[in-house]
């Protein structure tokens, strides 16, 4: 990486519950001239809704095969509680984890939204923050 310290540091603090700082379009444009133009495409991957199809970089490949499993985990999840008639299909995936997809299940079992997204949000997840940092 460019300079992370650099760029970690000129970002302002994020808390949890509270409306983000800045936009992505404004953390997107802080990033140029710190990030190399190979880590800004990684960065545009990873910001991007889409799939990864023909990403070289490994850690975002574990990042888009992560976010579709906890998609499908949240999906499959949602649909048992919606009834019997209600049907979810899985979609396919490179690198299933089975360490985070029982992680996804444990933070949907908790009623409250905001212990949700701090337990998801704040566990690191094997094989995704080994990959080499964006």
């Amino acid at each position: 990486m460019s300079s992370p310290s650099y760029l970690m540091a000129s970002l302002p603090m994020l808390e949890m519950g509270d409306v983000p700082p800045l936009s992505m379009e404004e953390f997107r444009h802080r990033c140029i001239g710190v990030l190399s133009e190979p880590e800004l495409a990684a960065l545009d991957a990873v910001l991007d809704d889409g799939e990864c199809e023909e990403c070289d970089d490994e850690f975002v490949r574990a990042y888009k095969a992560h976010e579709i499993q906890m998609k499908n985990v949240s999906g499959r999840l949602r649909a048992q509680a919606w009834g019997p008639d209600v049907r979810f299909t899985d979609k396919s995936f490179p690198g299933y984890d089975v360490t985070f997809a029982k992680m996804i299940q444990d933070a949907f079992a908790k009623s409250n939204p905001m212990e949700k997204e701090q337990d998801i949000s704040t566990r690191p997840v094997s094989g995704l923050w080994t990959a080499s940092p964006v």
